[in-house]
């Protein structure tokens, strides 16, 4: 997907499925992998955008490449880096491009195609719904959020934060306007339409208790960047004003566009699974039949990162979509997951460079001499 001459985001699967004695198999071969690329493009980019471009990336997917807390001191050393060399202020850098890339291998996919009975279906099923709604809740609060100054007492802030702060649940037993049981399990998701059930949702005592301590949280970072005045509105006095913001008509619309997003994610993880459990009946044809509910499910993903989430998504996000695809199918074998290889570069060009940036989304590499400044980050050397 290529948007606005900015980014190219591409996931791709390559992968062998082989029938040997009536069961399916994922090949374990090391050109086999679940790739994730993307490419990025900037002119007259800022520090503060570079940050928000990669910090996402850097601490989901490159943990342990740098020491903890020093990422900031990297991004100061690159910045008086830039500035020495094309002899510009602070803050300056100019062209950029920027390469984020993520490698999986595809035996991660071969719980998918371990054959289930129709109760041992619903459990991996209610199981993934859990484990999706857990990972994209955290992927989407912490990117969000990275930037301090989204921290405001306002709709916007309160419906993602009440949204995040929700228990973790399949379908929901509500009676009246009382909640009686989460996970009944008698379908992977609850049912957000209902706007008594939203709020009851909203002001449970879960829902409660988890969104005080993000406010706890949001306060501390509020005063560590010297915004003291920002920060006395998310004093544990401040709970009920936030409840209330998530519950007013426009809280409550951002609320639902969050809500519709996460349910179609999970209907698109388990129908995915069932398609594939299915197919598994007919072996012959059900490698052809198991990718292209793969294919529809990934491709569920990419629209999801890339067009469904508002004003809560940004460019930053879309690379990290291929952990919802790692959690999916981890739900199904947690203990087959293997950690992700993954690289960032970052080519800083020079002032009166002869490279066409849009050239970078067509895979094109800049000439050495106009690159000013190079710097990869990879964590290659620390996975086996």
């Amino acid at each position: 997907m290529t948007v606005k001459n900015r980014y190219m985001s591409q996931l791709s699967v390559l992968g062998a499925l082989r029938v040997k004695d009536g069961q399916i198999t994922v090949g374990a071969a090391e050109d086999q992998s679940i790739v994730y690329q993307q490419l990025q493009i900037k002119s007259k980019t800022t520090r503060k955008e570079i940050e928000a471009r990669t910090k996402p990336f850097i601490n989901r997917m490159l943990t342990g490449v740098l020491a903890d807390g020093a990422l900031d001191t990297f991004y100061v050393g690159l910045d008086q880096t830039v500035s020495n060399v094309l002899h510009t202020p602070p803050n300056n850098f100019g062209d950029v491009a920027i390469s984020l890339e993520v490698d999986l291998p595809a035996s991660v996919l071969a719980a998918w195609f371990n054959k289930l009975d129709e109760g041992g279906l619903n459990n991996a099923s209610m199981m993934m719904s859990r484990t999706l709604q857990a990972h994209f809740k955290s992927l989407l609060l912490s990117t969000y959020f990275q930037d301090v100054t989204k921290l405001r007492q306002n709709e916007t802030a309160a419906a993602l934060l009440a949204w995040a702060a929700f228990p973790i649940s399949t379908s929901i037993s509500f009676a009246n306007d009382e909640i009686k049981k989460l996970n009944t399990d008698k379908d992977v998701f609850w049912n957000w339409p209902d706007k008594d059930l939203r709020r009851a949702m909203v002001f449970d005592s879960h829902t409660k208790n988890s969104l005080a301590a993000a406010l706890a949280v949001a306060r501390e970072r509020l005063l560590d960047a010297g915004d003291g005045h920002n920060a006395g509105f998310f004093a544990p006095s401040e709970l009920g004003d936030f409840l209330n913001l998530a519950t007013n008509q426009m809280g409550d619309t951002l609320l639902q566009s969050l809500l519709i997003t996460e349910m179609e994610l999970v209907r698109g993880a388990t129908g995915a699974l069932e398609d594939v459990q299915q197919s598994l009946n007919d072996m012959p044809t059900a490698p052809t039949k198991a990718i292209v509910s793969l294919a529809e499910f990934g491709a569920k993903i990419t629209d999801t990162f890339n067009n469904k989430l508002s004003i809560y998504g940004n460019e930053a996000l879309r690379p990290l979509s291929s952990m919802l695809l790692l959690a999916a199918s981890g739900a199904l074998n947690p203990g087959a997951m293997a950690a992700p290889r993954a690289m960032l570069n970052l080519y800083v060009l020079n002032s009166q460079h002869a490279f066409d940036l849009s050239q970078f989304l067509a895979g094109d590499l800049p000439a050495q001499s106009d690159v000013a400044v190079a710097q990869t980050l990879t964590n290659l050397g620390l996975n086996p």
